[in-house]
């Protein structure tokens, strides 16, 4: 039988295709297999390319003609495991006894005094939270720390993923439906490199808790785009997020884009509520500290913000730390306007949603004046919708172009997730550029007509929002 006599097969979804001579693959499913193939191998090898070149090869140090492995700290260690974590446990400790963080009780060490009087800068809501921890031996209540921080950045990747790419069943090449591991795979590759990464060492050291307002600012995208008509839940996750990082703040337009003013109303109702759960005095206490600490900014390499890069890298150079800071953050927010003009004119839909929130995320990095390293962990998600939309457009698109997306975003994991303390170079150590890179490159997408997410038909997000005309 002859090429031109050989039988078709249907396909549910109203397309054809010609069986090859030997099997049932089609020519064009064994190409898709091969693509799906090559992109879980080069996702796994580079896995482990940022794995050794972070934890091991990044210690081997050359000296007096021999090699040498360093045993030198990842990050600058604090007095004690769960520095950040400690320092809130004892001032929410203050809270409940009635105490003045000015005058603190001898109970507390001398040395720590100072960091628990720094805590006064998280929000109200965050020592309601760590409440609970007050009831446990501090070990046990820090192991538990360590448990949910891993588990939530697992829940981060997982649900930007989710979001992101079809996660589920696709239509097989004789029209049976077939489990798609695809996706799982690129979320477990991104898990792997993330909870091996500096970053999350860094927050794992610190007990920081800015992967909860993250993962909190993805619930609300999630209810956002899966049940736009809920607005007080929408509401009431964004509030919780915005109420133990600040930085979340800059999603708020996402609920006014879906909502109009009339989301204002839970919006105040909520964070106002959350701002005096520990009365007036404490809200006050909070705003006054926050003030003062954007007005005393400290530089250094384990911090990614504009501040500390114009401070620690290009005033060594002679620049003016001010002017360079500022144009720094003026770049940033010019990338972030521009995509939410385009976005916007395109108009309301989950792609364009998801795009405006990653987009954002960056931002948050760059625009404090403190962005101490163990944030770096937020930016695992806006990495894997990246990912998932390189490599959905490669292997089910075939677009080879998307190939360089992503070795331009491995680049950027690499050294984003490889520890400042041990970068060889001084200009290699701060990661701020590495943060721009990101938005840069997630800029590029919105802007150019690449179609990268409408190369995927089958992405699990709704082509239109429920509740929308």
């Amino acid at each position: 039988m002859g090429l031109n006599n050989q039988k078709v097969a249907p396909l549910k979804n109203g397309a054809t295709t010609e069986k090859s001579w030997f099997g049932w693959w089609s020519k064009e499913q064994r190409c898709l297999t091969q693509r799906v193939t090559f992109a879980v191998s080069i996702l796994w090898i580079f896995a482990c390319v940022v794995f050794v070149g972070n934890n091991i090869s990044a210690r081997v140090v050359p000296q007096n003609g021999n090699i040498v492995y360093y045993f030198g700290p990842l990050f600058p260690t604090g007095q004690l495991a769960g520095h950040d974590f400690w320092a809130a446990c004892a001032y929410a400790d203050l809270l409940r006894r009635g105490l003045d963080y000015r005058n603190l009780p001898n109970d507390i060490p001398e040395k720590m005094k100072p960091v628990v009087k720094m805590a006064v800068v998280y929000p109200p809501l965050v020592f309601i939270l760590y409440f609970p921890y007050l009831l446990m031996p501090y070990p046990v209540a820090y192991t538990v720390q360590m448990s949910l921080l891993f588990f939530a950045n697992i829940g981060v990747i997982f649900l930007a993923g989710r979001m992101a790419g079809k996660i589920g069943k696709f239509v097989g090449p004789q029209g049976e439906q077939c489990v798609d591991m695809f996706p799982y795979m690129i979320i477990a590759s991104l898990s792997f490199m993330a909870v091996s990464s500096y970053g999350f060492f860094f927050s794992i050291e610190r007990g920081n808790c800015d992967i909860f307002s993250a993962a909190l600012s993805w619930l609300f995208l999630y209810w956002l785009i899966e049940k736009p008509k809920q607005m007080w839940i929408q509401a009431l996750l964004l509030a919780c997020a915005i109420n133990i990082k600040i930085t979340p703040a800059i999603f708020v337009p996402l609920l006014f884009w879906r909502h109009g003013w009339k989301c204002l109303f839970p919006l105040l109702v909520i964070n106002v509520s959350m701002l005096f759960a520990w009365g007036p005095e404490n809200a006050r206490n909070f705003l006054v500290s926050l003030k003062d600490f954007a007005a005393t900014p400290v530089g250094w390499w384990g911090d990614h913000s504009a501040y500390s890069f114009a401070y620690c890298v290009l005033k060594p150079l002679g620049f003016s730390v001010i002017a360079t800071e500022r144009a720094l953050i003026i770049l940033s927010l010019f990338m972030w306007g521009i995509a939410a003009i385009i976005l916007w004119r395109r108009g309301l839909s989950p792609i364009n949603l998801l795009l405006m929130f990653i987009i954002s995320i960056p931002v948050m990095n760059i625009l404090p004046n403190s962005s101490n390293d163990y944030k770096l962990v937020i930016l695992f998600g806006p990495l894997t919708v990246l990912m998932m939309g390189f490599l959905y457009a490669y292997t089910y698109g075939g677009k080879r172009w998307a190939l360089l997306g992503v070795f331009l975003e491995f680049g950027i994991i690499y050294w984003l997730t490889q520890s400042g303390g041990l970068a060889r170079s001084p200009y290699l150590a701060n990661k701020f550029p590495f943060v721009l890179s990101l938005q840069l490159l997630i800029f590029l997408v919105v802007v150019c007509p690449f179609g990268l997410f409408a190369e995927v038909s089958n992405t699990g997000i709704p082509i239109k929002m429920r509740g929308t005309k």
